[in-house]
């Protein structure tokens, strides 16, 4: 079987929006659906990410720190997870909870080197 990085995106904005008992009841749906996936032996790893993180890049030779953009479609988390083909990895990540509050979900095929 193939592996790919689902990555999630955005969707944080809705959460400020969201009672505590709203909240408690989205993050069962990632717990529930984390484990589905686990117990389907298709997960590999997964986790959420903190907010912020940074942008490296070379500029004149030196490696710097920025520049940062203000995006509503920051990465929020990623699973890895194996299917037999792009289409069954797709399938898979249709009932990723993070495509419930407005985020996306963006499926990409690891390469095997």
């Amino acid at each position: 079987m193939a592996k790919y990085m689902l990555v999630l995106k955005g969707g944080n904005d809705v959460w400020a929006t969201y009672t505590p008992e709203q909240s408690q009841a989205m993050m069962q749906k990632y717990a529930d659906w984390t484990e589905q996936i686990r117990k389907n032996g298709v997960m590999v790893d997964g986790d959420p990410l903190e907010q912020g993180g940074r942008v490296l890049s070379v500029r004149n030779g030196e490696v710097v720190d920025g520049p940062y953009t203000e995006t509503k479609e920051d990465i929020v988390g990623y699973y890895i997870i194996q299917a037999d083909n792009y289409d069954k990895a797709a399938e898979i990540s249709k009932d990723c909870p993070t495509l419930q509050h407005g985020g996306e979900v963006e499926v990409h095929a690891i390469a095997t080197m």
